[in-house]
């Protein structure tokens, strides 16, 4: 990993770690103030401008949430990804659209490929709305992007938004099986869950997830995408 990308990374993660324990900031700021002027100093950054685009995306107010997103001017390769994902994610899923324009998909397709190490987080993000998994050095497999197949089929989790139990409704031919996958906003995957042909409906807890916005892929075993949509989780 270059240098510069590494110093990022550090940033990012004490960061968001600061962001979900403010207790913890609060004790080390009490042994040492420098704690709280490094926090202070990433909160007035990009990295905390975006964090705040992501708050307002999880919280889906989308018109504020593009208004801060086109304001940042990026100041690496990190920061431009993330910014064009979120654009895309804003003009397209947040509306309800998840087909996208040739444009679009070849944004997201050139930015899925890339390695997230190098280029950040956002490369996980595109590979959640395409619907791909990749690895760092491997090609898209654009077959998975197709949702056409006429004896397997899924429907939408619901309720949507859920707050402590979620179900869906399937339908997988004998002996076949489907993965559940569940990604935060920043296309990390947070949970997953196999599908199989003996049950036509699958019932899962949310106690344990934050409130949020996440995404979600079912994917059969030979990589055919049957469903990408978005799911909301209130406590």
């Amino acid at each position: 990993m270059k240098m510069n990308e590494n110093r990022y990374w550090d940033k990012q993660y004490f960061y968001n770690d600061m962001q979900s324990s403010p207790s913890l900031l609060s004790s080390l700021s009490l042994s040492n103030s420098n704690y709280q002027s490094f926090y202070n100093t990433i909160d007035n950054s990009n990295i905390g401008e975006f964090a705040r685009v992501n708050t307002l995306m999880n919280t889906e107010d989308y018109v504020n949430a593009e208004i801060r997103n086109t304001a940042i001017s990026p100041t690496n390769d990190i920061e431009k990804n993330r910014q064009i994902v979120n654009q895309i994610y804003l003009d397209t899923w947040a509306k309800h659209r998840f087909e996208f324009t040739s444009d679009e998909h070849a944004t997201l397709e050139n930015i899925a490929l890339q390695s997230p190490l190098l280029e950040g987080n956002a490369v996980y993000s595109a590979r959640v709305m395409l619907g791909i998994t990749a690895t760092n050095n491997v090609s898209v497999n654009k077959k998975v992007l197709s949702k056409t197949n006429p004896i397997n089929s899924v429907g939408s989790i619901y309720p949507n938004p859920t707050k402590d139990i979620a179900y869906l409704d399937y339908s997988l031919t004998e002996g076949q099986t489907a993965e559940l996958y569940l990604y935060n906003t920043m296309g990390t995957p947070v949970k997953s869950f196999t599908l199989n042909s003996q049950s036509n409906r699958f019932e899962f807890s949310t106690k344990d997830f934050k409130t949020g916005l996440y995404f979600y892929r079912i994917v059969l075993s030979n990589n055919q995408l049957l469903e990408s949509n978005k799911l909301i989780i209130i406590k």
